[in-house]
Parts: C-alpha cells; structure tokens; sequence
C-alpha cells in the first residue's frame, strides 16, 4: 500500500479524493547494483475499501 485516505460518504453519495504517490515510494533497493531503483514498467492503482472489494482500477507507465 503507498496511499490511503478514509472518507465518509452516505448512501448515494459521491467525493472526489486526492492521494499523491511520491515516485520514490515506488522504488525499491536493488542489491545488484547497490542503489536505489524505480523500475521503468506499468503499474496499477486499485480503489477499493478492502483488499477483496476493488472498485476501481487504473494502470500508468514509469517510462
């Protein structure tokens, strides 16, 4: 997980909501080379309420 945000809606209800996800949260320490490392591939944000339940889901390119 990189970003949450609870909201309350009531039934029916709609909100827009704004989770930023900084660029390095996505890289990861590779021991090859010894650095830090954001691979260059697609990625995919799920919105859901719980990990069993997606609503949503969008894909976007690290080129």
């Amino acid at each position: 997980m990189k970003g949450f945000q609870k909201v309350k809606l009531k039934s029916g209800e709609k909100s827009i909501v704004k989770i930023e996800i900084p660029l390095n949260s996505l890289a990861f320490y590779d021991e090859t080379i010894s650095e830090w490392n954001l691979e260059k591939r697609d990625y995919i944000i799920y919105v859901g309420n719980a990990a069993n339940n997606i609503f949503k889901k969008k894909t976007f390119s690290i080129k």
